[in-house]
């Protein structure tokens, strides 16, 4: 008589045994294709093995908000798929360890980097990751949730505040994925509105210096940071390259040469700048991270700093061969800007 092992690995078949006969009888046989990919999972899952990881996904996602809808069976599916040990917390704290040291270091790391320093996987191989990576948890008390939220807290050691998106032990981290809104602001001007556009134009012509305070009331206004004049100064005074990009494309713009400050131009970038410093003083979170899902799920993160010409060093010396840097866009409601990560190509 063959044994239960050999009836579900060799013959891939599935037997009944009736209660008057001791004889198993066959009911079917079950494709070794679908039974490698689904069936056996499905087996794994209901096993006694598998009750320990349920409630080890259990406990992190409430640790996290994040035990609600299918998010139980989602990560279970992904554990159970690529065969993680998640009954060792150390493979968590080298998770945690990769993505916090990432952004402390003003630097860019792969979703599959920060899983593969704790479990030795690339989680992006399972068809479960996708569906992972977008679970959301509870609502915060400030704002909507996001993807990837829920994901990063699971794998490190991460848990929702009531402000930010991400708390591991002490640091607060906000997420931003491609078009993320930063700083809402209803009362912030339109970029050609009659009293912010007057100050586009340089009290002396001849003297791109000149322009300062008025670049930096003009970023104030479009961004909505009304209180940040004095900082955008700080920040223009120490940077001569600036100074004569803003003057160059005002310059441009009143004399009819252009006909917009189009997406991409440098008030646009320098009010990005100064809503990401805004958001900060606001929502009070120690670092920024943002990622873009194509190519190969790229994070970028840095630490917020006190002061904004600070904040715009960092950014700009963050680059590397991954990833370029980020862009802002106006919002289309008028309420504030999306962040978007540029990676190379």
């Amino acid at each position: 008589m063959k044994t239960f092992k050999q009836y579900f690995t060799e013959d891939v078949a599935i037997y009944k045994k009736d209660a008057q006969d001791p004889k198993p009888n066959l009911v079917a046989t079950v494709d070794p294709e679908y039974y490698n990919d689904t069936l056996a999972r499905y087996i794994k899952l209901g096993s006694t093995d598998s009750a320990e990881v349920r409630n080890i996904v259990m406990q992190r996602l409430t640790a996290a908000n994040g035990l609600i809808g299918n998010n139980l069976d989602l990560f279970q599916g992904l554990i159970m798929d690529l065969d993680l040990d998640i009954t060792d917390p150390t493979n968590f704290e080298e998770c945690e360890r990769k993505f916090v040291n990432t952004i402390k270091t003003n630097s860019s790391v792969t979703v599959d980097e920060i899983i593969f320093a704790g479990f030795n996987k690339k989680v992006t191989d399972s068809p479960y990751y996708s569906q992972c990576w977008a679970a959301i948890p509870e609502a915060p008390v400030m704002g909507a949730p996001g993807e990837g939220e829920l994901f990063l807290s699971f794998f490190c050691n991460g848990t929702k505040p009531k402000k930010g998106d991400i708390l591991i032990r002490d640091f607060s981290i906000e997420l931003k994925g491609p078009g993320g809104r930063l700083f809402k602001n209803r009362t912030q001007t339109g970029l050609y509105d009659p009293e912010t556009f007057e100050l586009l134009n340089l009290p002396d012509p001849n003297n791109p210096r000149s322009g300062i305070d008025n670049f930096a009331q003009y970023i104030a206004n479009i961004s909505g940071y009304v209180d940040g004049v004095d900082e955008l100064k700080n920040l223009l005074n120490q940077n001569e390259f600036l100074i004569n990009q803003l003057a160059r494309e005002a310059s441009e713009v009143t004399s009819g040469k252009r006909t917009k400050l189009r997406n991409g131009n440098t008030f646009v970038l320098l009010a990005g700048y100064a809503q990401i410093f805004a958001y900060k003083l606001s929502q009070k979170f120690d670092a920024l991270a943002v990622f873009d899902p194509k190519p190969g799920f790229y994070i970028y993160g840095f630490v917020v700093p006190d002061n904004l010409a600070d904040m715009y060093k960092i950014i700009n010396t963050g680059s590397s061969d991954r990833v370029s840097g980020i862009q802002f866009r106006r919002r289309g409601d008028g309420n504030g800007y999306s962040i978007y990560l540029q990676t190379s190509k």
